[in-house]
């Protein structure tokens, strides 16, 4: 939209800084819900082996779901039809004239529903690659105790070696994760880096 005269239209240094801002906060919710939940199934896969099947087939479904779809079905049933969270828009933290919310309550309702149908599909890789790095850090905790090498030290090993590998995983989803969250940003009405691109690219057409 053209700006009104005497307003002066915002710069793009401005307008990238917000959008960031945005994606940032939807991604770093993606993030702590998918790590949750995978975390969650990597637990119950180690733990209640009667209930590793059910698990493992619900990560696998996770998996195999289009974030897009996902979100689509979810703002349908969950906000549209339910009314359980909001659907669309975004509240900032503070207060903005552009905005007709705001708060740590609305923000966080806001970017909710996105972060969940983001975050799903990556709970399901995360679940699995959780549960196979608690079974090969407990081998190699025993096999550095059969070393002679001191309990508390081998721990440590252990869990530095799959801390920095997991650091790895989470470094290259984050790259996927900002393409996924392009279209969840349009479809969830959020003004993200996604979204404004795909803004500016259909005004240029």
């Amino acid at each position: 939209d053209a700006p009104q005269p005497g307003i002066a239209a915002p710069s793009i240094r401005s307008l990238v800084w917000d959008a960031s801002w945005v994606t940032l906060s939807f991604l770093f919710l993606t993030g702590v819900f998918a790590v949750g939940l995978g975390a969650l199934f990597a637990f119950a896969t180690v733990r209640s082996p009667r209930w590793r099947s059910v698990v493992r087939g619900i990560g696998m479904i996770f998996v195999s779901l289009l974030p897009l779809w996902t979100g689509l079905y979810l703002a349908a049933y969950l906000g549209a039809d339910w009314h359980i969270l909001r659907t669309g828009g975004y509240c900032p933290l503070r207060a903005s004239p552009e905005y007709g919310c705001h708060g740590l309550g609305s923000w966080l309702a806001s970017l909710l529903l996105p972060a969940i149908a983001l975050g799903i599909y990556f709970a399901g890789i995360y679940g699995r690659w959780l549960a196979a790095a608690f079974r090969k850090g407990a081998e190699e905790y025993r096999r550095d105790l059969e070393d002679g090498r001191d309990a508390a030290e081998a721990k440590r090993a252990a869990r530095r070696r799959h801390g920095l590998a997991f650091a790895k995983q989470l470094s290259r989803d984050f790259v996927f994760a900002i393409g996924f969250g392009a279209f969840l940003e349009a479809v969830f009405g959020l003004p993200g880096l996604g979204r404004t691109v795909i803004v500016a690219a259909h005004g240029d057409a």
